[in-house]
């Protein structure tokens, strides 16, 4: 199936939006997996390590969840997603590997675990090309209605 174009999905700006595609998305299961490829020209690309630090793995995760939430909202010819969600913390988030290597592909899945119309929970895993697990955790988000609030 195709599915929409992240930046359809999450509203950052073209060189912080980290996610390369999303790979499938299912309702049913309360599943979304996008795909970060990482290269010498991926935001947070670091020559020295060639890669990306895996500090940057809960922003991956982050995104996915965004993507996640963009999605259920998807409508083709519809205006992009602009309502932007909070990163309010992590759980029991775990780095399996030290950096996200040059020229390889990651599975970002995020699996909803609690929503409501503005506060949701999730539990996260990236996982490598051989489907190792390179990061997992939970995520806790905060999506407000209303955004001028915290203006």
């Amino acid at each position: 199936m195709d599915y929409p174009d992240p930046a359809r999905l999450v509203p950052h700006k073209a060189e912080m939006l980290l996610l390369t595609r999303i790979a499938d998305y299912s309702p049913e299961a309360r599943t979304l997996a996008a795909e970060v490829t990482v290269g010498p020209g991926s935001t947070f690309f670091d020559a020295s390590l060639n890669g990306v630090e895996n500090l940057f793995a809960i922003e991956y995760m982050a995104q996915g969840v965004g993507a996640y939430v963009g999605m259920i909202t998807y409508e083709p010819g519809a205006p992009a997603n602009d309502r932007i969600g909070f990163l309010l913390g992590s759980r029991a988030l775990t780095l399996h590997g030290d950096v996200f290597a040059c020229g390889e592909t990651y599975r970002v899945i995020v699996k909803e675990t609690f929503l409501d119309t503005e506060m949701a929970a999730f539990d996260c895993v990236i996982e490598d090309a051989a489907g190792r697990v390179f990061a997992e955790g939970g995520l806790t988000v905060f999506r407000p209605e209303s955004i001028k609030e915290f203006q």
